[in-house]
């Protein structure tokens, strides 16, 4: 009964009703609206999007999407991906963890890890490889796995996103709530957060850090939560700063963060679209300003400045000289 109940939940979080067929705004494109996307990756002229049904892939110069290669698998549920020094592409999803070698070939990653369910892959600059699971975290170093050191200073042993900040410090979110939270290491001392100390919610669903060495968190449920601001340490502290709806989110739960290659930051919420920051102003935009979805679950941007969004009703693309408009602190009055 237990294992039925799970598998209706999952279900139920995965699934959406049909959008309406719609017309975009001129510069924003939709692509397959009946999916829902939480993984993008970007290698070459290539953009793979992983959605609950399908791998997607687009070619991001020409804005048109392209047959699946032979011997492409059938993934679904895909829950993150990322593009690793070498250019390989990792899926981590529901069933496990899969890789795209540079060379177009596939490996099936999934008996390496503590649990099959996979819900994170963060690669470095030094070619480690790391991955969230259900229960539990390790690495990929020179293709073999190394099972994480520290289980114990985990905040939970589910770990929905991971993050190696450029003071060499390393931050693990869960978003297991009420049980959930954040783990920090910075080589010799561990912190735990929590709605006890510095969360707004338990659920930590996102991180990302800015070009000052501030690591923004994104957390929630459904419609509670918001963004924490882990500032640059001062005096072996950091300091902490929340920003809710009230301030400028599109809604309470921060559902995705993203710092463009201007410095300004774009934030997804669960419900309510999409916020973007400029460190002074704030603007919010949802599908009556052209979004396919208002659940930002994942975004990109393409060397070609094009942001792309990984929404509830399909893969949004935003050229850049909409990105650009979206930038501004002007009320949006067309495109």
């Amino acid at each position: 009964m237990a294992v039925l109940l799970g598998a209706l939940l999952a279900g139920a979080i995965w699934w959406r009703p049909l959008p309406a067929a719609r017309v975009f705004p001129a510069g924003i494109s939709c692509f397959q609206a009946s999916d829902q996307f939480r993984g993008l990756a970007i290698t070459g002229p290539h953009l793979w999007a992983g959605g609950r049904d399908r791998l997607l892939l687009v070619d991001w110069r020409q804005n048109l999407e392209l047959p699946l290669p032979t011997g492409t698998p059938a993934l679904s549920h895909v829950e993150d991906m990322a593009t690793d020094a070498s250019g390989a592409v990792w899926v981590a999803h529901d069933f496990g963890l899969h890789v795209l070698e540079p060379g177009g070939g596939w490996r099936d990653l999934t008996s390496l890890l503590p649990d099959p369910k996979a819900l994170a892959v963060f690669p470095t600059a030094s070619g480690e490889v790391w991955v969230g699971t259900w229960n539990g975290t390790g690495c990929f170093r020179q293709g073999v796995w190394h099972p994480f050191a520290h289980p114990e200073k985990l905040a939970h042993p589910m770990v929905r996103t991971i993050l190696a900040d450029s003071a060499g410090g390393w931050w693990f979110g869960s978003n297991a709530a009420p049980d959930g939270g954040l783990a920090w290491f910075d080589g010799t001392t561990w912190q735990t957060f929590s709605v006890e100390n510095g969360l707004p919610h338990n659920n930590v669903v996102a991180m990302a850090e800015d070009r000052e060495g501030a690591v923004w968190v994104g957390t929630g449920f459904f419609d509670r939560g918001g963004l924490t601001r882990f500032g640059p340490p001062v005096a072996g502290k950091r300091p902490v700063r929340h920003f809710s709806k009230a301030d400028g989110l599109a809604g309470e739960k921060c559902r995705s963060v993203f710092q463009d290659r201007d410095g300004i930051w774009w934030f997804g919420s669960e419900f309510s679209g999409l916020a973007r920051f400029d460190g002074k102003d704030w603007r919010r935009f949802t599908e009556a300003d052209g979004l396919c979805g208002n659940e930002i679950m994942v975004m990109r941007q393409d060397p070609d400045g094009h942001l792309w969004l990984g929404t509830n009703h399909g893969l949004a693309r935003l050229a850049s000289p909409v990105v650009r408009l979206w930038q501004g602190p002007a009320p949006n009055q067309g495109y």
